[in-house]
């Protein structure tokens, strides 16, 4: 995660989301110094590291659950290109989600195959 990302228009905080501050001691949580939401509609945030990285953490409810064993069943034994799942939970009620940081433009922003990877 060492390259150095920077993306505006978003709006930023420092604290760490409610849902994740049980997680915030994770090894790959601990360097994190700003949470900037990627959509006002979902629980997505890029994570921005002390090393100059980032990440992309994600909580998922309901049938949104469903995209860790996506990951762990589909793409990762058919080696489709996505964005590596780095760490996952799940607990009684939600998912919690860490993925490589692929840059600003991603598929949910401009649904176009260039920009699944």
């Amino acid at each position: 995660f060492g390259e150095q990302r920077t993306y505006s228009n978003r709006s930023t905080m420092s604290r760490t989301p409610s849902h994740w501050t049980k997680y915030a001691e994770l090894p790959l949580l601990d360097g994190a110094v700003r949470w900037e939401p990627r959509h006002a509609w979902s629980e997505v945030w890029r994570v921005h590291l002390r090393s100059g990285g980032s990440l992309i953490a994600k909580r998922a409810e309901s049938t949104e659950m469903r995209e860790i064993p996506v990951y762990k069943e589909i793409l990762e034994p058919l080696r489709v290109k996505a964005p590596e799942l780095i760490w996952s939970l799940e607990d009684e009620s939600s998912a919690f989600m860490l993925f490589e940081d692929v840059g600003p433009v991603t598929v949910e922003d401009e649904p176009r195959p260039a920009n699944f990877r």
